[in-house]
């Protein structure tokens, strides 16, 4: 499932792995939908992709963290395309 063009519109694709896997590819984007539709599709993830990613069955891959204090950092570090994942920024419990 493709959902946002964050990492730009082109991509590596192993076909040959897709096709033992008998798998597809669906592409859309939520921008052009109404309201309604969007408010539709928030509840039905709720419903049922949170409840999977609380269980630890759906993760999400993080490629780097930083600091809050290296914000620019990882801002660069997003901007040159080198993830594969989340770049995210922590905060230290003194805060």
């Amino acid at each position: 499932m493709i959902i946002g063009l964050t990492g730009g519109t082109h991509a590596d694709l192993d076909l040959g792995m897709l096709l033992t896997k008998r798998a597809g590819i669906i592409a859309t984007n939520l921008r052009a939908r109404p309201l309604e539709e969007k408010a539709q599709i928030i509840a039905r993830v709720r419903e049922l992709v949170w409840p999977l990613v609380a269980a630890g069955s759906v993760t999400v891959p993080v490629d780097r963290t930083f600091a809050v204090e290296q914000a620019q950092a990882a801002h660069e570090y997003f901007d040159s395309g080198q993830h594969r994942g989340k770049v995210l920024l922590t905060f230290s419990d003194a805060q």
